[in-house]
């Protein structure tokens, strides 16, 4: 058993909450989280940024800088929003609707999801997600909505690498084959030399070929191959 790490402050009765507790104001004989709170009291008023008209402290309970009060920090993002949504911290707006079946404990849903049920008459499933095709967050009409069986499926349609400036280095072509979930194979064989699905199968064939026949030497990273013979 290793001894007890030692502390720079005694244990005592708090003041204020009364616990048996490390003391850290000796002259307070305040613990940590009610010396907080003490600071924060102490600290002084200024109006929440909000414009609601309220006067909170400075600092929060940290003892950090503070210019909101809690939970009024996106009603200046709200404003002009009809009564029952409010704009989220990541940019979605969202709707009170608790009779929803997927709705939050606050009775909270977002309004795309909402828009896009109405819009396609349907019931979305909890781990459905709805991407904006123009990338707008707030634009939530029916027409701009496009929704998908899961959050991979999302990320591989929309946010996809575009291939259309890729040439076969081989026959020339710019259309190559594609795998059962619709991507298109292509072959790097060298820095942004491609070949299609029919021409990098031949290359590795008789890549492997010549490596069998021992007339090819290994490839090492950034080289191109040296066929001898």
């Amino acid at each position: 058993m290793t001894e007890d790490r030692k502390s720079k402050y005694h244990k005592n009765v708090c003041s204020d909450c009364n616990r048996f507790i490390e003391i850290r104001n000796q002259k307070l004989n305040l613990c940590k989280t009610c010396l907080r709170r003490y600071k924060q009291l102490q600290a002084p008023k200024i109006p929440c940024a909000d414009g609601c008209g309220e006067l909170i402290p400075s600092v929060d309970k940290h003892g950090r800088p503070c210019k909101y009060k809690q939970g009024h920090g996106n009603r200046t993002i709200s404003k002009g929003l009809p009564d029952g949504k409010s704009m989220s911290s990541k940019g979605y707006i969202n709707s009170k609707d608790p009779s929803h079946k997927f709705a939050t404990k606050r009775g909270v849903v977002r309004d795309h999801r909402l828009s896009y049920e109405e819009y396609n008459k349907c019931c979305l499933l909890p781990w459905s997600v709805v991407h904006h095709k123009d990338g707008d967050k707030t634009n939530n009409g029916g027409s701009n909505l496009e929704a998908f069986f899961s959050n991979g499926k999302h990320m591989r349609e929309t946010y996809r690498k575009d291939t259309s400036g890729r040439f076969c280095a081989d026959c020339g072509t710019n259309n190559t084959k594609k795998n059962k979930k619709g991507v298109k194979i292509w072959y790097e064989i060298y820095m942004s030399i491609w070949l299609c699905k029919k021409c990098g199968d031949r290359f590795f064939y008789l890549l492997r070929k010549s490596v069998k026949n021992s007339k090819i030497q290994p490839l090492r990273t950034g080289q191109k191959p040296e066929i001898h013979g």
